[in-house]
């Protein structure tokens, strides 16, 4: 572990995000290629209702991502700082901590997952829909396990990140998305149900993320120290960051499920496949950039520790800058193409307005730079103006389709969306400025 701490104090700056970020690319490429493959199938094999459905409950389902109390992302910043200073001792704390944690997450999601069998999910779907209730509580419960799993194990990554050991991450998630790829072949061509393909496609991250484990245990046995009487202490250390980490994570789950459940309630299931199709075609861009963030969240706590304040400030302009020009131009582009490059891309089963995707890309737009701000404001644990923040924008998402007639049509809810990130954005933005000047 030394010589890890020895490799990030000699490391400049500038050789990690280069290094890092090529790695980060080559992973989001192979996981844009499957995912440009997969939607297509999916949505050819399971139909549009069936499709929607999956959907709902993925963005549904996210909301639970704040089990873990805002605890992973406080610890990750711990990680990075105690891998900075070369202290081991703290650095094994939080790692043996983070993953006992982990551990009762991971027991959580499969009690939820049990739970959540005797439930009638059906219900709240249209009566229209030909969806069976028993293949929609399958679906929940396998979307539940798979989902929380993953998010349970997430804190392995960040032990890996924290010591800057950003390759093997991403190449261990560039594997799990061929892996998942020819899964989905798989499931598709022996004609598998909803639950089983959404269960299918989500076990190669999971796998992954075990592996790492191991190789951390093979590290470094004084990690596998597992024991529930840690969590009170670790979790007096860790609040009240985690308190609002955890608010952050909560409002951001909401801030994703909110597009679906109001098109759930006013439109169908059909319209949401319409929706996140387009979604997914304009954050094609949006999912590059989202791959560097774990590369440069701990290039930011290092420099914010080290007091480097301009190295900080002249990069952030830069990236912001660089950052809103590339989006505005794919935004141009999908606004001309994009409509009949969703029809080729699903076989004709989609079909989106040009309207539609040029708000949507003024959204990823104003997101993408909120993404550099958020990141930085996490990477020093400037918490509580986030909430805040977003707080505001999940009452400006409820509130605001009275004043633009909701009914209408869907292009509506991407109004919404792109009013309440634009807000958010811009106070994010105030508060960047008030940090470095």
């Amino acid at each position: 572990m030394s010589l890890i701490f020895s490799t990030i104090a000699l490391a400049p700056r500038r050789l990690i995000l280069l290094r890092g970020s090529i790695w980060a690319v080559v992973a989001h490429c192979t996981r844009l290629s499957a995912s440009l493959i997969t939607v297509p199938l999916t949505v050819t094999y399971l139909g549009k209702d069936r499709y929607g459905l999956w959907m709902l409950a993925l963005s549904t389902i996210s909301i639970f991502s704040f089990l873990d109390a805002g605890f992973t992302p406080t610890i990750k910043n711990r990680l990075t700082e105690a891998a900075a200073q070369h202290d081991r001792q703290v650095f094994v704390y939080y790692a043996s901590g983070s993953l006992t944690l982990a551990a009762f997450i991971a027991a959580l999601s499969l009690l939820l997952s049990i739970a959540s069998l005797f439930v009638d999910w059906s219900a709240l779907i249209p009566k229209s829909s030909a969806i069976l209730p028993r293949e929609c509580r399958l679906l929940v419960a396998a979307i539940i396990l798979t989902t929380l799993l993953a998010y349970a194990l997430s804190p392995i990554e960040s032990i890996f990140v924290a010591q800057l050991e950003l390759s093997l991450v991403q190449i261990l998630q560039a594997i799990s998305s061929i892996i998942a790829l020819g899964l989905t072949f798989l499931a598709v061509g022996i004609r598998a149900s909803l639950p089983t393909l959404a269960l299918t496609v989500s076990l190669p991250s999971i796998i992954s993320r075990l592996f790492l484990l191991v190789l951390l245990f093979f590290r470094d046995p004084a990690i596998a120290d597992l024991r529930l009487r840690k969590l009170p202490r670790l979790f007096r250390d860790l609040f009240p960051s985690s308190f609002f980490f955890m608010a952050i994570q909560f409002t951001q789950a909401i801030i994703s499920a909110l597009p679906n459940l109001f098109l759930i309630r006013l439109f169908s299931l059909s319209d949401i496949s319409t929706f996140n199709v387009a979604t997914r075609l304009v954050c094609i861009p949006r999912g590059a950039l989202a791959a560097l963030m774990p590369v440069f969240w701990p290039v930011f706590t290092i420099a914010w520790k080290d007091g480097d304040k301009q190295w900080l400030k002249k990069n952030l302009n830069r990236l912001l800058i660089l950052t809103f020009g590339i989006f505005l131009f794919f935004t141009l582009l999908y606004t001309f193409f994009g409509p009949r490059l969703i029809l080729f891309w699903t076989n004709g089963h989609i079909v989106a307005t040009n309207c539609l995707l040029c708000i949507l890309g003024l959204w990823v737009s104003a997101e993408a730079c909120s993404y550099w701000l958020s990141t930085f404001l996490h990477s020093i644990t400037d918490l509580a103006y986030q909430v805040l923040c977003y707080t505001f924008t999940i009452a400006l998402f409820l509130f605001a389709p009275v004043l633009y007639n909701v009914n209408a049509n869907v292009l509506a809810i991407a109004n919404i969306q792109l009013l309440a990130t634009l807000f958010a954005t811009v106070f994010l933005l105030f508060r960047l400025r008030k940090h470095l000047g």
